[in-house]
């Protein structure tokens, strides 16, 4: 059955997923930082 065969060195990217990983969490991290700030500079509850 071929059309079922994985090949998980193009799925992860022969393992240079580590930039990728760095990009996410910036990504993540920038609009909570932004948020918290607008949440403190209007005062509202957290």
């Amino acid at each position: 059955m071929a059309l079922l065969e994985v090949n998980s060195e193009r799925i992860s990217g022969e393992g240079t997923f580590w930039a990728q990983f760095v990009i996410l969490g910036v990504v993540g991290v920038v609009p909570y930082v932004f948020a918290i700030r607008v949440f403190r500079r209007k005062d509202l509850p957290l």
